[in-house]
This record gives C-alpha cells, sequence and structure tokens, in this order.
C-alpha cells in the first residue's frame, strides 16, 4: 500500500528565512531530474518556541533532519542531498535538502478524476487512485506531469518514520487527498 505524503504545517509556528535563496534561481530545483549545476549552501534561520521537525517544505525544498535523512538512504530512494547552514534559535542544527530523483505515471487514469492542461500536465486532482502495481518496490517517488509536486511513499516508509517518531510528516491515502490547480 502507498501514501501520500505532505508537510503537517508545523512550521506556520516558525519563522523561517533563507539569506541566500536567490541563488537558486539557475537551478531548476523543482523538477525531479539530477542537478548539475552547483548547489549553494543555503543560510537558514529559524526561530520560534517550537523544536523544528524532521521534515519541512520551504517552497518547492524539501527539509530533512539526519534521522530521516538515515531513512531515506536506508530505503535506497534515489535522492541528491545537499546541506544546509541552519541556525534555530540561535543553535546549529543539521539539515539537508532531499532533491527527490524521479517519477511516476502511477495514477489510474480510469479511476481518477484528473484535471489537465493543454499540454496533459495535471492540473488540479480532484480524486486520485494509484496503480499499486507500477510501485512495486517504490518507497518514495513523484507523480508525474503533475504541476505540484505529490510526493507517494510505500507503507514500509511510512512505517519507518512513525517507529522513529519523526515529526513533520502527514500521511494520506490517495482517496482522502484533494489538490487544487491555480
Amino acid at each position: 500500500m502507498h501514501y501520500l505524503l505532505s508537510a503537517d504545517g508545523r512550521k506556520a509556528n516558525l519563522t523561517i528565512q533563507c539569506a541566500n535563496l536567490k541563488a537558486l534561481i539557475p537551478l531548476k530545483v523543482g523538477l525531479p531530474e539530477t542537478i548539475t549545476s552547483e548547489f549553494p549552501i543555503l543560510e537558514f534561520s529559524s526561530s520560534g518556541k517550537f523544536v523544528l521537525p524532521d521534515y519541512l517544505q520551504y517552497g518547492v525544498l524539501n527539509i530533512v533532519s539526519e534521522p530521516l535523512l538515515n531513512i531515506i538512504k536506508s530505503l535506497q530512494i534515489p535522492l541528491q542531498v545537499f546541506e544546509l547552514n541552519w541556525q534555530h534559535n540561535g543553535k546549529s542544527l543539521k539539515r539537508y535538502v532531499a532533491h527527490f530523483l524521479g517519477s511516476n505515471a502511477a495514477q489510474d487514469e480510469l479511476q481518477s478524476q484528473l484535471v489537465r492542461d493543454e499540454d496533459g500536465f495535471i492540473d488540479s486532482i480532484e480524486k486520485l487512485v494509484l496503480d499499486e502495481q507500477q510501485l512495486t518496490d517504490v518507497h518514495l517517488t513523484q507523480l508525474a506531469q503533475c504541476w505540484n509536486a505529490v510526493y507517494i511513499v510505500s507503507d514500509a516508509f511510512c512505517q519507518a518514520v512513525k517507529q522513529a517518531q519523526l515529526t513533520g510528516m502527514v500521511f494520506k491515502l490517495p482517496q482522502d487527498y484533494q489538490e487544487y490547480g491555480y
């Protein structure tokens, strides 16, 4: 069984800033393809009374803690990893950009209700049904041809995260997911 991964919104209780985010402009960080250019060391700072979660999304960046990165690597999920300089309430924390590679057209086209643009990309999702046969041995992938990044994760990934008691992630069944276009 597979689930959809999203951030749980904990960053709403934090103030997060990146001093040099504009350095990413020439890179295609929103695409699930290998970044071949030099990735800058981003300078993040955050503050708030809450602990920084193990997973958060900052725009198109997936920011992960070291324990979450270890789970991702143990499941051999294809990705590129870029270290960040992160200060939370004045204390240095280990955080990384996890740039997930690859995508999968795992939607069941007959049962899903997808709105596509003139180029065939998924513009919005009214109902999503996954074809589990296309996801055999896949622990994390991005839904192909979708303007908004929709991540699909395996039950093994969910269980490893829950066992490690990591924070910042919500796992939803595909039929409970609804994404509106723009």
